[in-house]
């Protein structure tokens, strides 16, 4: 096997982005030299004509997902943006981000995430292997966005059964959708924060001749260990006040002792590094019935593992061969490169650190194929054609340099159609195929998972009908899915979907917004086949070939307020899972390895998010926004042991400053996380804890004839305060990052 990308010295992927970044740069500066001289008032009639070119992951345009719907973009965007699309949303009432360290998470949404949550890069599947597990990349660059669009619940139904609990979806204006009209935009934006040495660039550029359109952009992330209060293990401040008085014990309780022991971090999470570049290019045709594009994407990077694990294997081995014969068995294993490098890292003891040193090395390589056609007969006034093949890999090893105990592919395809009926009620039919190889190819063939190979097929319909001063939703799909492993042979399984929404205007100030849904999920090829050491989260995860599909029954109620200057936004919802499918700890241990097993049982979500926000004007070109927002979240499960799902969210309270003034703003955010102190088996509490956070900006606008350039200060967790995140499964061995402040600008043209 090769060896991990990290061994290469003198391969730099940010490196390789700046000389990437120096051409775009060069390429926009004179673009924008070019362009100044063009007329401004045909800038902005093709700019807005551009704006209103949106393509939206709720197709129906109506108002009726007004409570199960957010978007975001321009500054709004710009001033939430963080290292991964999780944390960029886990400020919004009922999202959190079930993080993996500073560049790796998962979102999560009214406490479902996963595989029930569905991150979209441009309406498909980003095809990576997130889903798998939580120190797996979501490959989604939020920093590339145009819009970023939410939707929480049943109204997500069509992009599938992983989207039971909703969709993240990203429009990154790869594929170009309007001609330009010889009229250049580019943006560029650039930052560095102390904890870590962070430093982050991004640069686009969308430009066109006649009817072709054309799109290029490049980002470059990369950061050092972070820095955090205390120690990174839990208890690690005990373990380290401990150690000197260890020094001094008798040498027969010393020996013992340092069987189990472990190196403690404080200060510093270490090998919590990353670096990440990604560029695209896209083109289309466009023309007044419609377009036609494509754009490839390439994705790299590489992160290491801040979480210490066992050596199981090599413990097995001892225990096998007896310790007379340790050498001989590493020998065996072809490990003598990590015996080299774990007696460097022997501490005074003699005994092998627990220091994380691993890590994983990922790449993506995308091709999309956009096409929209209007007016296309009088049957259907809009068809929509959508093509995505990726090819993903990525290599997990005990050390950088070495070589890696496993290799994840996921080789992948999509193909969506969606047709706009000529009615004068709107109804869309959409029909979706996809299918994707699946395989982990390890040094330890019990830790391998053989090639396991999906195809599903989907169709769906969306509907939606005025009722006087209501307006009526219905939604429905089936899928069909096929799963083919060497492991336990062929699976089928069917699914559906069904919705029912009504939105309401019950006064002059208040909307009422009601949606039921009823649908099913099929286990994923990760559920079904997991199995072996994931060295990543120091787990063994076994999965389960006789998981049938979960059904969800639930209902959503939200309402809203806009009167004068304050708006107010609530939004309860319950549902009752059959079948729910989630990984639990069991009490078994395999060579100090925690065993994780998929299981299944009925369980309940029931919570509420409410946000409300007072505009107190202050003078005729400022204000003051107030924002409160609070959201909870009760879960259960029927179980004879537990009544706790694991890594479910704390309710989360938080207050906030927003002062708008002509080219200037400022926010100051002050939250409380609660504490988690009834918790699933094997599951520790959690401590809860404030945050405050704030960010300053000015915007010099219309430097250069047209270009606006924004300088702005952030800083996160401004109190240094010890911060654990109970929806991520390492939070005992990794919290939160310390202070941070980060100083960059943003350029728009």
């Amino acid at each position: 096997m090769s060896k991990l990308r990290k061994s290469r010295p003198h391969w730099s992927p940010f490196k390789h982005a700046m000389s990437i970044a120096g051409y775009l740069l060069f390429f926009v500066s004179t673009a924008i030299a070019q362009d100044n001289e063009a007329d401004e008032t045909d800038q902005h009639e093709s700019t807005q004509a551009l704006e209103e070119v949106v393509v939206k992951a709720q197709p129906l345009p109506g108002d009726g997902i007004a409570q199960s719907y957010e978007a975001l973009s321009g500054d709004e965007l710009a001033r939430l943006l963080e290292t991964s699309i999780s944390e960029t949303l886990s400020s919004l009432p009922g999202i959190r981000s079930a993080g993996f360290g500073p560049v790796v998470g998962r979102p999560v949404i009214h406490g479902l995430s996963g595989v029930r949550v569905k991150p979209l890069a441009d309406r498909t599947s980003t095809m990576d292997l997130s889903l798998l597990g939580l120190d797996h990349p979501v490959i989604i660059n939020p920093h590339m966005a145009n819009v970023v669009e939410v939707i929480k619940g049943p109204r997500a139904l069509i992009y599938g059964s992983e989207a039971i609990g909703g969709i993240i979806n990203v429009d990154t204006g790869r594929v170009p959708k309007a001609r330009r009209d010889d009229v250049f935009a580019g943006r560029m934006s650039a930052s560095t924060a102390d904890n870590g040495g962070r430093e982050i660039f991004s640069g686009r550029a969308d430009f066109g001749a006649g009817n072709l359109a054309f799109h290029a952009d490049v980002h470059a992330n990369r950061s050092g260990d972070f820095e955090i209060p205390g120690c990174a293990a839990l208890h690690g401040d005990e373990e380290a006040h401990h150690d000197e008085e260890e020094h001094h014990d008798e040498e027969e309780e010393h020996h013992d002792e340092d069987e189990h022991h472990e190196a403690v971090e404080c200060g510093v999470v270490h090998n919590s590094f990353y670096e990440i570049v990604s560029g695209a290019f896209g083109s289309s045709y466009v023309s007044d019935d419609g377009y036609v594009g494509i754009s490839f994407t390439s994705n790299t990077g590489e992160f290491g593992s801040p979480v210490a694990h066992s050596h199981g294997h090599d413990e097995h081995d001892e225990d096998e061969h007896g310790d007379d014969d340790h050498d001989d068995d590493h020998d065996d294993h072809g490990d003598d490169d990590h015996d080299e490098h774990s007696d460097e890292h022997e501490d005074e003891h003699g005994h092998e650190s627990e220091l994380p040193m691993g890590g994983i090395v990922f790449e993506q390589s995308r091709f999309d194929f956009d096409m929209q056609r209007n007016n296309v007969s009088e049957l259907i006034s809009q068809l929509q054609v959508r093509v995505a093949v990726s090819e993903y890999e990525h290599e997990e090893g005990e050390e950088f340099g070495g070589e890696p105990e496993s290799i994840w592919s996921n080789d992948g395809y999509e193909v969506r159609v969606d047709a706009t009926l000529s009615r004068a009620n709107q109804s869309i039919i959409g029909a979706q195929l996809s299918g994707r190889d699946y395989e982990v190819v390890a040094a330890h063939e019990e830790d391998g998972i053989p090639l396991v190979s999906e195809t599903r097929a989907g169709l769906s319909w969306l509907h939606e009908r005025p009722l006087g001063s209501s307006t009526l939703n219905f939604g429905s799909r089936v899928e069909v899915k096929k799963v083919d492993s060497d492991d336990f042979g062929s699976r089928n399984f069917t699914n559906y979907a069904l919705s029912l929404g009504l939105l309401s205007n019950i006064s002059r100030d208040w909307v009422v917004n009601l949606e039921l849904s009823n649908t099913s999920r099929s286990p994923t090829l990760e559920e079904l086949a997991s199995r072996g050491v994931h060295l990543a989260t120091n787990s063994i995860e076994l999965g389960n070939p006789d998981l049938e599909n979960e059904r969800l029954t639930g209902a959503t109620l939200g309402l809203t307020r806009q009167k004068r200057n304050l708006e107010l936004d609530l939004t309860a919802y319950h549902r009752r899972f059959q079948d729910f499918i989630y990984l639990t700890r069991t009490n078994e241990v395999d060579h100090d390895t925690p065993i994780f097993l998929y299981e299944h049982n009925d369980a309940t979500f029931t919570g509420l998010d409410t946000k409300a926000t007072y505009h107190w004007p202050i003078s005729d070109t400022s204000e003051i926004d107030i924002r409160v927002q609070h959201d909870v979240l009760a879960t259960t499960v029927e179980r004879n042991s537990n009544t706790r799902l694991p890594q479910m969210p704390p309710s989360r309270t938080t207050l906030g400053f927003d002062l708008f003034r002509p080219a200037f703003f400022a926010n100051l955010d002050f939250s409380h996380t609660a504490a988690v102190d009834e918790v699933a088996f094997l599951e520790t509490p959690t401590a809860s804890f404030f945050d405050l956070s704030g960010n300053i900006e000015y915007t010099f606008e219309g430097v250069g004839g047209g270009t606006d350039i924004t300088v702005y200060l952030k800083g996160k967790n401004l109190t240094d305060e010890e911060q654990r995140n109970h929806v991520s499964i390492i939070k005992d061995q990794v919290p939160l990052p310390g202070r941070l402040l980060e100083l960059g600008f943003r350029l728009n043209k």
